[in-house]
This record gives C-alpha cells, structure tokens and sequence, in this order.
C-alpha cells in the first residue's frame, strides 16, 4: 500500500493511479478509517494553495515503531542528496536542513509528520519540484517495500527539501473535527 500512496503523480498502466485521475490539479488521501466527527465548513483544497501537502494534523513524536518503519531512511536520505549535489543550505527546511548540518538523525524523527490518514496534495507543485527523480529513486531502492517506510515519510522529506512551506496543518484534530480512527470499533467501515 505504501508504494502507491508514495506514487501518487503516477497515472495509467504504468503508474499507481487511474489516468482519470491525472486531469485533477489536486488529489486527497482519505483512509477509509477516518473519522469525520463534524461537518468541515471550510474548503480544504483552499489550503493548497501555497504548501504542496495539507494535512489533518501534524504530530512529531517518535517511538520504537516508527524507528522500525524508517529503516535506513536517513542513510538514504543522506546519499540521495549527495548524489543529486543538494547542499544543506539548499534545504528549504530549517529544521530539516540542522539536522543535516549537524548530523543529528533523530531531528529528522522529530520533524511535524502529516498525519497520513487525510492528506491533500497540490499536484503541479510536486511535480514541478521533482518529485519524479525522488520517488523513482525510493522505488530503486526499496524503501517502501524493503524497510517498510511510509507515505509521512517519503512524501514528507520530499516537501521539506524542496518547499519553505511543505505542510500545510489544518488542526482538525485539535479543533475537534476529525480522529485519524473510528472509536472502539475493531472494523472501519468506508464512509461516502
């Protein structure tokens, strides 16, 4: 599943998405597991306007699990923008960009991760940053399928590389209008 929510601008028979779904200048992920506990009066897709990603809410801690689904990320991370001569004060990211400056893989941890289960994504701008070279060298190496790394992640790098303003945090959570899971229920049911 992780490679196709990180393959997100790949449409048609190559790519992870129906074509039908390349005229669209944006895209929302929505787990089937949401829950939407208010009506959102606001126009999410609004908030796509100036960060390439919006997302639910943003959290930053990092436990054991986490460490175990980024396997290597950093590692990779490291060698890709080498490989691609990206300096660190060319991260657009200042938090991303200390990290690398100081070496300091557990910063990278730490960074505002988009929640994953409602994420809404400005295609052109993704696309127009280069997130064809990103993704193809991920699905190289494996990550999502070898390590086990998820969209937050793969997605979110991406954006705090390329973007002064990579997440947009809609604080849905905090305002109390949307839980990433059903309450107490073992099945989730698709809602329409």
């Amino acid at each position: 599943m992780e490679h196709y929510v990180c393959n997100i601008h790949k449409f048609g028979e190559k790519g992870c998405l129906t074509k039908d779904l390349e005229n669209y200048d944006y895209l929302m992920r929505i787990d089937d597991d949401s829950w939407f506990k208010e009506k959102i009066e606001e126009d999410l897709f609004d908030y796509v306007q100036t960060a390439p990603i919006a997302t639910a809410f943003t959290w930053n801690h990092c436990h054991q699990g986490h460490l175990e689904t980024r396997e290597n990320l950093w590692k990779f991370y490291l060698s890709f923008i080498n490989k691609k001569n990206i300096r660190a004060n060319e991260i657009k990211d200042t938090r991303l960009r200390d990290a690398i400056i100081s070496r300091d893989e557990t910063k990278m941890h730490v960074l505002p991760w988009t929640c994953g289960n409602l994420n809404i994504y400005n295609m052109k701008m993704l696309i127009d940053a280069g997130i064809d070279e990103w993704i193809d060298e991920v699905n190289k190496f494996g990550g999502t399928y070898k390590h086990r790394w998820g969209d937050l992640e793969v997605l979110g790098l991406f954006g705090y590389t390329n973007f002064t303003n990579s997440v947009c945090d809609l604080n849905l959570r905090n305002q109390g209008l949307y839980e990433p899971k059903l309450p107490n229920t073992g099945y989730a049911p698709t809602m329409i």
